[in-house]
This record gives structure tokens, C-alpha cells and sequence, in this order.
């Protein structure tokens, strides 16, 4: 008799443990996939404020007031600097194929742009593109996550992603955050690093009156600025709501603690 409640006590422990290893396996799961989705969805609040600033038009029309850039220029009007900033965005996105285009410099119709120019701006068409693809596969990779999220931790989603959001924030923030000081710090250096790192060769090292040159060098500080703080406040709110949720979370434990309700499992 002993030895049979001996044997039930065994398999009753050995089934709490297995128990006990898939709820711990599938907390982990849930984390796990939490923390990918928020990675996916820095990514692509990061790359979606790079691209509300970078070709926001009435941004670069603002500027080229502020710094004087037409009489740099010496183009005849404000609307053929535009004009030429239009087809250069453009191309940007790649809604252009060439960056073939005259207008009027000091008086004389010639090309906008050198053979330099244009092949410099190939590769910063080649990597806007490949930013594009990044944001898209960012987030299908994110409502894919959301999906098993809902699917695993049900009732818990919220919470989890809350709290994968605060993990992700943590690290990609903190690297965010060294990028903005390394620009506000030294800017010329930075900028310079991040040609040398997203750039294999040296055709974005252009001359002083270079088109290119007149019409953006006083204006890429702003709008890097521009970049790291509508990308920092939109963090910050996503964090804010993140931190708010892990707040009522702990709340509910401290009160179903006190009543010594157990937790609901993922």
C-alpha cells in the first residue's frame, strides 16, 4: 500500500514538472515573440520617420530660405530649385529613372548635375530602395508576430507586447540614442562615418560647386535633427503607452496577490 501511494506521489511530482516546463516554455515563446514584433516595430516607425522627413518638400523649401541656398545656386527662381528638388526626391524613390535634366545656372542652360552627381546618387537610390524593402519586410514580419502573439498569449497579448516593446526600446533606444549624440557632438564626423559604412566607394566625396553640394550641405544637419527627434518622440510615445500597460499589469498582480488568486497562465 506504501509503495503504491509512493509511485502515485511520483507521477503526480513528474507530471507538475512537465507541467511546469511547458507553461515556462510557452512564457518564453510568448516573450520571445513579443520582442520580435517590437524589434519590427521600431524598425518601421525609424524608417517611416526617415522618409516623412526626407522628402518632405516643404521642409527643403523652408530651408533653402533660411540658408540663402538659391543664390548658391544661381538658379533663375525658387520654383526651378524646387522643381530640380521634386525630380531629385523623386528619383530618390525610385519613381525616376535618370536625373538627366537642364535648367538655368548664372544665366546659362546647362545639366543640373555632373556625371559624379549622378552616379553618387545611384547608390543613395540604391540604398532608399533598399530602406523601402527593410520597412516592408519589417512589417509583414511584424502583423505575422501580432498573429501568433494573439494566437499564444490571448488574453495576455497586450500586456506581453508591452512588456516586449519596453525590452526592445531598451536596446535599440540606447543605440539610437548614442547615434544622435555622436551627430550632435561632431556632426562632420558622423556624417562622414556614416558615408564610410553605407557606402563602398568614393563618388560621394563631391566638390565645392558641385549642384548637390550648393543645394544640400548647409541643410543635411537640420534634417538629420529632423530625423533622431521625430523618431525619438514617436518612440517615446509608443513607450509611454508600453509602460503604461506594464503599470496596470504589475497593479492587477499586487491585487490578485493580495487576494492569493493564482495568475491567469499564457
Amino acid at each position: 500500500m506504501k509503495r503504491h501511494e509512493n509511485t502515485a506521489d511520483a507521477r503526480v511530482t513528474a507530471d507538475d514538472q512537465k507541467t511546469m516546463r511547458r507553461i515556462r516554455l510557452k512564457r518564453a515563446v510568448t516573450r520571445a515573440l513579443a520582442v520580435l514584433a517590437s524589434v519590427c516595430l521600431f524598425v518601421s516607425v525609424v524608417f517611416t520617420c526617415i522618409e516623412a522627413v526626407a522628402f518632405d518638400e516643404g521642409r527643403y523649401k523652408a530651408l533653402y530660405n533660411e540658408f540663402g541656398i538659391l543664390s548658391d545656386t544661381g538658379l533663375d527662381s525658387m520654383d526651378s530649385l524646387m522643381g530640380i528638388t521634386h525630380e531629385l526626391l523623386a528619383y530618390c524613390r525610385g519613381d525616376r529613372d535618370n536625373l538627366d535634366m537642364q535648367a538655368v545656372i548664372s544665366g546659362e542652360t546647362r545639366e543640373v548635375f555632373n556625371t559624379r552627381e549622378k552616379e553618387h546618387m545611384v547608390d543613395v537610390q540604391r540604398l532608399f530602395v533598399k530602406g523601402y524593402k527593410i520597412r516592408l519586410v519589417a512589417v509583414i514580419c511584424l502583423l505575422f508576430l501580432l498573429l501568433l502573439l494573439v494566437y499564444v498569449a490571448r488574453r495576455r497579448t497586450q500586456r506581453e507586447l508591452a512588456h516586449g516593446w519596453l525590452y526592445a526600446v531598451t536596446a535599440l533606444g540606447a543605440l539610437l540614442a548614442a547615434v544622435g549624440v555622436a551627430f550632435a557632438v561632431n556632426f562632420d564626423w558622423a556624417w562622414t562615418q556614416f558615408h564610410y559604412i553605407f557606402f563602398t566607394n568614393d563618388l560621394w566625396l563631391l566638390y565645392q560647386d558641385d549642384m548637390l553640394i550648393l543645394m544640400l550641405l548647409k541643410l543635411f544637419s537640420s534634417i538629420v535633427r529632423a530625423v533622431i527627434l521625430w523618431s525619438a518622440v514617436a518612440l517615446a510615445v509608443l513607450t509611454a503607452g508600453a509602460a503604461a500597460v506594464a503599470r496596470l499589469d504589475r497593479k492587477k498582480k499586487l491585487r490578485k496577490a493580495e487576494r492569493n488568486e493564482p495568475e491567469p497562465q499564457a
